[in-house]
C-alpha cells in the first residue's frame, strides 16, 4: 500500500476538508473539541490524516455506498 504524503503537509480548516470530501457527512463531531467546537471546525488548521482521524471517531452519514468510495474519500 502506498500512502500519499501530502495527506501529512496541507493544512485547511475541518470545514474545508468536509467541503472537499463530501461523500461521507459528519453529523456528530466527536472527534472534535466540544468546549470550543467553533474554532475547532472553522478556523483550527489540520492535515488531512488528522481531519480523517477525527472523523473516524465521529457519527458520519455515507451518501453513497462504502463500497464506491476511493482512497481519495
Amino acid at each position: 500500500m502506498i500512502m500519499r504524503l501530502d495527506i501529512f503537509k496541507t493544512k485547511r480548516t475541518s470545514s474545508e476538508w468536509q467541503t472537499l470530501k463530501p461523500r461521507i457527512v459528519i453529523l456528530d463531531a466527536d472527534g472534535w473539541d466540544r468546549r470550543n467546537y467553533q474554532y475547532a471546525w472553522n478556523v483550527e488548521r489540520i492535515t488531512e490524516a488528522e481531519y480523517l482521524r477525527r472523523r473516524n471517531k465521529s457519527t458520519c452519514k455515507w451518501t453513497t455506498s462504502p463500497l464506491n468510495l476511493t482512497d481519495k474519500d
